[in-house]
């Protein structure tokens, strides 16, 4: 098959950029600690505590540095003590108030979906 000038024209571009675009794919891989990302909140357990008492937070997308990982009750941070990439476990802040639960990853920020309760 041959191919007019203005045909070869149209496509000489995108035969230049397709190997950048394979070593652009390539560089997204599984070991890339935030590659496909997805940050969300599945569970808080349970959903009452009092200040002190530690909660297990299930979902996706943490980071296993617990530094990382930032994590507010109603808008009162807390210390993250344990953290996987699908789970959190943070006690309840001192000053913390009934209200949403977010966390915050990589500069993005996702909040509960229910909302914790602080008891006395």
């Amino acid at each position: 098959m041959k191919l007019n000038a203005m045909t070869r024209n149209r496509f000489f571009p995108v035969i230049l950029l397709l190997p950048f675009f394979v070593l652009v794919l390539a560089g997204c891989g599984k070991n890339d600690p935030l590659s496909n990302v997805l940050l969300n909140i599945v569970a808080i357990r349970p959903l009452e505590a009092s200040a002190g008492d530690t909660v297990e937070i299930t979902g996706n997308g943490f980071l296993l540095d617990k530094t990382l990982n930032l994590v507010k009750f109603n808008g009162k941070s807390a210390t993250v003590t344990t953290a996987g990439k699908n789970g959190l476990k943070v006690p309840v802040p001192v000053d913390a108030t009934t209200g949403k639960v977010t966390i915050t990853v990589a500069g993005i920020t996702v909040a509960s979906t229910d909302v914790f309760k602080v008891v006395p």
